[in-house]
């Protein structure tokens, strides 16, 4: 008798991710795990996460970069492909997923990590 089972990658800290790329992560693994009426502006998401939620950006987007001689605003629009949802593990099914499942990671721990910087 099959059983509805899978395994878990767990994440040592919870991770924002865009909502692109949790499509993605579901074409890997064939697992529909969240809900997308739960998401979230993904700057949002990561500048609460990154600033232990004492900044909140919803009222302005300009990410500032002070360097040694002048300084910076960036401004970031609003996009479909710039919500997402905070995870805390991806199902999958089978261990060959899991090399695929960590690209997509890395490739949003990359994004979280520039935006995180300002």
């Amino acid at each position: 008798i099959p059983l509805p089972a899978h395994f878990t990658l767990a994440l040592d800290k919870p991770l924002p991710l865009s909502s692109a790329l949790i499509r993605h992560l579901v074409s890997v693994t064939s697992i529909d795990w969240l809900d997308s009426k739960n998401d979230s502006p993904l700057l949002t998401l990561i500048t609460k996460q990154a600033s232990d939620g004492s900044l909140d950006p919803s009222n302005n987007r300009g990410l500032f970069v002070t360097l040694p001689d002048q300084q910076h605003c960036y401004f970031m629009t609003e996009t479909p492909d710039l919500v997402g949802q905070t995870v805390e593990y991806i199902p999958f099914r089978h261990p060959n997923q899991v090399p695929a499942i960590v690209d997509i990671l890395r490739r949003q721990a990359l994004f979280n990590t520039l935006i995180s910087s300002c």
